[in-house]
């Protein structure tokens, strides 16, 4: 999932949303998936288009050893473009989301007060893995393993 504050819905297109969904079968993760097909807003983006979401779904995430969900918007998107799961603001308000962009660090405060490191990709967008728990793979310096044990924010990026 890529994390977009500027986003107000967490949406994908249909295909990201069923990719995402085979690799949780894959990875042993997948759980219940609920759709509800009668709740299809209307989601405008930036370059004047808009489109009308073919259903909104609630897709198992795992953190921290929870399991959770995450409802998600799909769209049949014009030319089966793709769209991967973008997590908009609606996930990162209810998880109480802390994010230095500059270092990659966050903390989902509703989840854990652990603070976790974001792999970023070659687009310079943070992402969350929803293949795995979110807090598996975060210890992977001695300087991760000190922070993990404190809730205190990592150091600001140089």
């Amino acid at each position: 999932m890529v994390l977009d504050c500027g986003a107000t819905k967490t949406f994908a297109s249909v295909t990201a949303l069923e990719d995402c969904l085979e690799a949780q079968r894959e990875a042993g993760l997948l759980g219940a998936v609920e759709v509800d097909t009668t709740n299809r807003p209307r989601f405008g983006f930036a370059n004047g288009d808009s489109e009308r979401t073919a259903s909104r779904s609630t897709i198992p995430m795992h953190a921290g050893g929870k399991k959770g969900s995450l409802a998600v918007f799909a769209l049949n998107t014009k030319a089966d473009r793709y769209v991967p799961i973008l997590g908009a603001m609606e996930f990162l308000q209810k998880s109480q989301a802390t994010i230095n962009f500059g270092n990659g660090w966050a903390q989902f405060k509703a989840i854990s007060p652990q603070w976790i490191q974001l792999e970023r990709i070659s687009s310079g967008h943070l992402v969350v893995d929803l293949t795995k728990d979110m807090y598996l793979d975060i210890a992977k310096s001695e300087a991760a393993r000190r922070l993990l044990k404190s809730t205190v924010p990592p150091p600001a990026a140089e």
